[in-house]
């Protein structure tokens, strides 16, 4: 399946699986991006949990996100775990209160493009591809 020209502009607050446009897929996520804030609730502190901008898998091409993403474990500003990651940017702060961040991704095959410019606050030691 594939996703294209999606946003996403509002704030989102709630359990342990949140993303800005899709949550677990196998297609391509293109031009897409988010502009919200994403929060996890305290109360869903998980070490399994996935707080992404855009999505947590798949190919992601040619999105953004300017919101700030804070979660508790795997956080990041584009995707938490994507085979291919390109021509994307963060621009938000990415805040992980226990696990890996990363501005682009907090674990992914392949970034190719991308940068980020957001802080990335985490207690762990910081995740790949944080600044590209």
């Amino acid at each position: 399946a594939e996703i294209e020209k999606c946003s996403n502009t509002g704030n989102i607050t709630g359990g342990n699986q949140l993303s800005g446009i899709i949550g677990d897929c196998t297609g391509k996520i293109m031009s897409c991006y988010n502009s919200g804030n994403i929060e996890m609730m305290k109360d869903y502190n998980d070490s399994q949990s996935r707080t992404a901008g855009i999505a947590f898998c798949g190919d992601v091409v040619n999105c953004y996100n300017i919101g700030n993403i804070t979660g508790y474990s795997l956080t990041a500003g584009i995707s938490t775990w994507s085979a291919n990651v390109e021509n994307c940017y963060n621009t938000g702060i990415i805040t992980s209160e226990s696990g890996y961040a990363g501005g682009i991704s907090s674990f992914g095959e392949n970034d190719l493009k991308c940068y980020n410019s957001g802080n990335i606050l985490s207690k762990k030691s910081g995740g790949r591809r944080n600044k590209l």
